[in-house]
């Protein structure tokens, strides 16, 4: 009686969650075309492969900019507790100093403005990458909207401000970043172009559900507006 009980329960949870799981997909669906917003291979991309990447990037300016001062890498785990306060004891850093709390605070915040701009360098990278979905991501076509070279130039001037401004970058806690910090980012971003490459190659060939058939809908709805007078 007892496994009838979680047989029937299992049976009517399944059907409840996919009409969750349609009613989300469902939500992001445009009817004319059929096309949806967000859809797995989006999901893949900024979760488990492109965003993987970037963050390793992010987190490898940020190590990277400690050890640039010397900071002991080895030594982080659970350094919060102790150190990066205005009261901190000293720490001996690998080049033999001792550094007092308020320079740890500060090598902490450069450490904190990497990552910050690790983020943006990676996302410039992302921004010509997503430009094709299924060709390689290069091209000329890549610089023909200036609007992106716009928004590139925003971006980066913003992050400037507010890392390297000294008014700006008080309020935001930021300290000059240190520009050996800032490789890992550029690093991350030529692997997740490598990556790209690769990957989009494995679906040309077929692998991985191929590249999706054109989307007839889609067509009919070009045709039937170019139609219009």
């Amino acid at each position: 009686f007892e496994n009838e009980l979680t047989a029937n329960s299992s049976s009517i949870k399944k059907p409840v969650l996919k009409k969750i799981w349609t009613a989300i997909r469902n939500s992001f669906r445009r009817n004319e075309t059929g096309e949806v917003l967000v859809d797995n291979d989006l999901l893949l991309w900024s979760y488990l492969q492109g965003g993987l990447i970037e963050t390793a990037g992010c987190f490898g300016c940020f190590l990277a900019t400690m050890a640039v001062y010397f900071l002991p890498i080895g030594e982080l785990y659970q350094s919060a507790a102790i150190y990066f306060t205005t009261n901190s004891p000293l720490w001996r850093f690998t080049d033999g100093s001792l550094v007092a709390g308020p320079e740890q605070m500060q090598i902490l915040a450069r450490a904190q403005g990497a990552y910050y701009i690790s983020i943006v360098i990676c996302q410039w990278f992302v921004l010509f990458i997503t430009k094709h979905r299924y060709s390689y991501p290069w091209g000329l076509d890549m610089f023909y909207n200036r609007s992106t070279f716009i928004g590139v130039l925003c971006g980066a001037v913003i992050a400037s401000l507010a890392v390297y401004c000294p008014g700006i970058q008080t309020f935001f806690g930021a300290y000059f970043v240190p520009i050996l910090g800032l490789l890992p980012a550029v690093g991350a971003g030529i692997f997740m172009i490598m990556y790209e490459t690769v990957r989009r190659y494995l679906r040309r060939q077929g692998y991985f559900g191929g590249i999706p058939k054109k989307n007839v809908n889609l067509l009919e709805l070009v045709r039937t507006a170019s139609t219009i007078e």
